[in-house]
């Protein structure tokens, strides 16, 4: 290999590895920012999500960690808005019961008369 096709491949890795740096500055400002997209991760690949908690909480001051806390208040959001969420398809389910019961009913007294 010459001196100059050398010097090309390692310029392309200098060039790709800093585009990757620049990617993942700008994807973990995003998560930051963005709680769906942080749901859409917990959801679809989780464990991209805790490198960006664990990131959050390598780089923080004095030792607190608030990767762990977004995570934990992230978390416990989830959980109960998919609570809420299947409390009230419950409740249209069994609404939905009553009505084709109550149906039901006036059909067979129609048949009575």
């Amino acid at each position: 290999m010459s001196y100059s096709s050398k010097k090309k491949v390692v310029t392309l890795f200098l060039l790709s590895q800093g585009a990757l740096a620049i990617d993942a500055f700008f994807g973990y400002k995003f998560l930051q920012k963005h709680e769906s997209a942080r749901h859409w991760l917990y959801s679809n690949c989780p464990n991209i999500l805790l490198a960006y908690y664990n990131t959050r909480d390598y780089y923080s001051d004095k030792g607190q960690l608030p990767g762990t806390e977004q995570r934990k208040e992230d978390v416990k959001r989830w959980k109960l808005a998919a609570a809420i969420e299947n409390e009230g398809q419950q409740k249209e389910q069994q609404q939905q019961r009553t009505r084709k019961g109550k149906s039901a009913d006036n059909t067979k007294g129609e048949e009575a008369q």
